[in-house]
Parts: C-alpha cells; sequence; structure tokens
C-alpha cells in the first residue's frame, strides 16, 4: 500500500513542478511595471522567453493525460484498500475497548459519533445526534481516521458549557418562553419546544459574556453554537439531571408522533451501545 502511494505522490510532484515552471514564466509578466525606465527592455524580453504555443499545447496535453491516469490511478487504489482500511479501523477500536457499533454496510457508531463511509471513492463523514461535524473527508489510513475523530473529538470539547451554567441558561430561556406561551395563551404552555430553546440559548451566551463588565465599549466574542452542539450540551445535562437543583431540573418529552417528526431533536447518543431517540419537548418537573 504504502510503496503504491509513494510512488504516486512522487509522480505527482514531477507533473507539479512541470507545470509550474510553465506557470512561472507566464506569470513574471506581474513584475513588470509600466514606470520602470527599463519597461519595454523588461517586456521584450519578458515576450521572447514565452513558450510557443504549438510546444506549450503538446505540454499541456501530455501532462493533462497523465494527471488523469495519476487520478483514475489514486482513487481505483482508494476504492481497494478503503473496506480493508475500516475493518482495520474496527478492530483497532476492538482492542482499544473503545464502544463501537456496526449499523449498516456503510454506517458505524463509533463512542459518542457516527461514521458514515463511501466506499466508492474513500471518504468518511463523521455526525452527532445525526448533524454532522465533519463533513465528506478523503481518507488513506487508520492515522487519517484517528485524526479525524480527535478533530471531532475537540469541537465537541470546545463546545462544553459547565453543567451549572448551562442549567441556568436553560432554566432562564424555558422561562422566557413559557411566559411567551402563557401570554399569547396556548394550550399546554409548560411543553416548550427544544429547538425553540436553541436560539434562546444562542442569547444566553451573549448575556453571559456581557454580564458584570462595566465597560461595553469592547468587542464581544463571536458566537459559534451550532445545533450539534446544543445536542451536546443537552446530552450532559440529561446525563447530569440529578446534580441539577430541583427547581431549575427540566425533563424531556417526545409528544405526539406527528410533533416530534416534525420538532423532534435526535438525542441518546453519548454512547455507541444506546439507540438514537427524538425528544420534541421540555416541561417543569
Amino acid at each position: 500500500m504504502n510503496d503504491k502511494t509513494t510512488s504516486s505522490d512522487a509522480e505527482f510532484d514531477v507533473m507539479k513542478k512541470d507545470l509550474l515552471k510553465i506557470d512561472k514564466k507566464i506569470s513574471a509578466i506581474r513584475y513588470i511595471k509600466p514606470q520602470d525606465p527599463k519597461f519595454l527592455d523588461k517586456l521584450d524580453a519578458y515576450q521572447k522567453s514565452l513558450p510557443k504555443g504549438e510546444d506549450i499545447g503538446a505540454f499541456i496535453d501530455d501532462i493533462s493525460s497523465k494527471l488523469n491516469i495519476y487520478i483514475e490511478d489514486k482513487n481505483q487504489f482508494r476504492r481497494a484498500n478503503f473496506r480493508p482500511l475500516i475493518n482495520e479501523f474496527l478492530e483497532s477500536l476492538q482492542s482499544k475497548n473503545m464502544d463501537f457499533r456496526i449499523i449498516e454496510n456503510t454506517l458505524y457508531r463509533v463512542g459518542c459519533f457516527e461514521m458514515e463511509t463511501q466506499p466508492q471513492n474513500g471518504n468518511i463523514r463523521i455526525s452527532f445526534d445525526k448533524n454532522v461535524i465533519m463533513p465528506w473527508k478523503p481518507v488513506e489510513s487508520i492515522a487519517d481516521i484517528d485524526a479525524c475523530f480527535l478533530e471531532c473529538t475537540k469541537k465537541i470539547k470546545d463546545q462544553e458549557i459547565p453543567i451549572e451554567q448551562f442549567s441556568t441558561m436553560l432554566h432562564q430561556a424555558y422561562k422566557r418562553i413559557q411566559a411567551r406561551q402563557v401570554k399569547e395563551r396556548k394550550p399546554n404552555p409548560e411543553f416548550v419546544l427544544l429547538k425553540s430553546l436553541h436560539e434562546e440559548i444562542l442569547i444566553e451566551l451573549f448575556r453571559f459574556q456581557v454580564k458584570g463588565k462595566k465597560n461595553l465599549n469592547v468587542k464581544f466574542k463571536e458566537i459559534f453554537f451550532p445545533i450539534w452542539a446544543f445536542q451536546y450540551n443537552l446530552e450532559r445535562y440529561r446525563e447530569h439531571l440529578s446534580e441539577v437543583p430541583e427547581e431549575r431540573r427540566l425533563l424531556f418529552e417526545t409528544g405526539s408522533q406527528a410533533d416530534t417528526e416534525k420538532y423532534g431533536i435526535v438525542l441518546n447518543g453519548l454512547s455507541a451501545k444506546s439507540d438514537y431517540k427524538k425528544f420534541c419537548y421540555i416541561r417543569r418537573r
């Protein structure tokens, strides 16, 4: 596997160098300025150094043909080695005693993540609770796959809000929406859609930045809290619910089948052993 990959990369390096030589000759005009006293002399030298059309045309056709062969070889190599690579990766998880589960032929649960695969082009995609954290990315080794999972783990850890803080934010967000629903005389106002809380948590994150600031003439941090970050913190909240003071404790509800299908958020994904479950509402105890 490694020998062919190294050889193909060496071939690519040769083609790249050849193309860059032509690019260097053509792009040299960017350094020629009309205000330069030697402008015409430099332009004349540049014109004489340009490759002839018939020469460069044949050269480009040759390189294009070689690139096409290179791309096809790499894709063929990737397709042929992808399935064994995934099997090797799963074996490595087993040796590390890491939780994983084969859901379908191209779909796997690994720890708190879900990994989708495209064997036809050697790509993987990683999601948390059915929302993509890492879009499709080509992998050629276990190290590549491990790096993808490490990056995704770092992403969710960077979005982790301490339980005490998040429970307070969630409770405040819940109270605002519930009060609004009471005012609007909505039926069952104590049932608040989880999807509505995502927006309110974003507002809470901004409030947290502002709170206690004596000088407000400052640039505040950009808030990045995508749906998967919201789901991850909801998961942690549920996991540590017994630690949340009873007066702030909120419960998760599925709702009717139609509502859950329309408004539900996927949770229950912290472990590969658990099945995903859609929740629709949150309410007081």
